[in-house]
This record gives C-alpha cells, structure tokens and sequence, in this order.
C-alpha cells in the first residue's frame, strides 16, 4: 500500500481513537501527523513513524475493547440491580 493512503487511513483511524481515549489516542496521532509531514523528506522515516502510529493504533483498539464491556457493566447493568 502506498505510503500516502497509509498515512491517511492511520489518521482518520487515530482521529477517532482519540475522541475515545484522548491519552492513548493522541499518541497515535502525533505520530501520524509527524510522519505526514516527513513523508516528501525521507520516506524510511516516515516509515518508522507510521509503525509507531501503528502500535499506538493497536493499543488503543485494545483499550478501548476491554474497558468498553467494564464502563457498559458498571455504570448500565450494574445499577439496575
């Protein structure tokens, strides 16, 4: 896939992560935006910083899926009863 489609789908991902979880989200955003505007300049940087976006990507995801069902359970399901 072409760097510049990378970049965009890794942006538009890390835009809405960070709506959930601002503090894991952002980081993933900063590298996004940093490889964006290194990408013309050196494209193996560019790389590298994607695949920390990446990384950060994945941890929020993974964030996100196992507190999700917890704040669901305690603030929903759990008063209820």
């Amino acid at each position: 896939m072409d760097i510049k489609k990378t970049s965009t789908v890794y942006l538009i991902l890390s835009l809405l992560l960070f709506l959930c979880f601002p503090f894991t989200g952002a980081l993933a955003l900063y590298y996004v935006i940093k490889a964006r505007n290194i990408i013309e300049i050196s494209e193996a940087k560019a790389q590298e910083f994607l695949e920390k976006s990446y990384r950060w990507l994945i941890i929020t995801t993974s964030i996100f899926f196992i507190l999700y069902p917890l704040l669901v359970l305690f603030f929903f399901i759990l008063p209820k009863m």
